[in-house]
Formats: structure tokens, C-alpha cells, sequence
């Protein structure tokens, strides 16, 4: 994939309890201890979104969680841009 997010085409969302992030690339691996188990996330080109955070763009994110995740993949559509905002006008 190229560009940040491909153009949104393509692009991964993922909500946490308080933090929510588009990413291009999800890595989601449930790792097992002897009691109980976590996740391990592993995103890249990520945008995030956390009311404590002022950069919101990162190369990559890894979250290690033993709550609740959603991770949902968007469809993909072509994007148009309208005539009336392209550059070659």
C-alpha cells in the first residue's frame, strides 16, 4: 500500500476502550499465558485518535490488551475526486 492510509481505501479501524486508530496494516496475535491470554496489536501508518495524544500520525503502533478490541476493514471503494477540486483545472 502507498500513501498514508491508501487514500482511506483499504484502511483498518480500530477501537479500543479509549483510543480509536486507522491503520493500513492490522497485526492482531492472541498470545497465551498460563492462566490467561492478551492480544498483541501491531499496526503501521497509523492515525490516531486519543484526547491526551498531540501527534496524531505514526509509522507504527503496538498495543498489548487483555480487554476488548474491534477491529473492522473497511470496504474498498474507488475514491473520485470531483473535477471542480482537481489540479489539472
Amino acid at each position: 500500500m502507498t500513501g498514508i492510509f491508501s487514500s482511506v481505501t483499504g484502511a483498518t479501524p480500530l477501537v479500543s476502550f479509549s483510543v480509536s486508530y486507522l491503520a493500513n496494516e492490522v497485526d492482531l496475535v492472541r498470545q497465551d499465558t498460563e492462566h490467561d491470554f492478551y492480544f498483541e496489536i501491531s499496526m503501521t501508518d497509523v492515525w490516531v485518535w486519543d484526547i491526551y495524544r498531540a501527534d496524531r500520525f505514526v509509522k507504527s503502533v503496538r498495543v498489548l490488551t487483555f480487554k476488548d478490541v474491534n477491529v473492522e476493514e473497511l470496504s474498498r471503494r474507488d475514491f473520485h475526486l470531483p473535477e471542480e477540486l482537481s489540479l489539472d483545472n
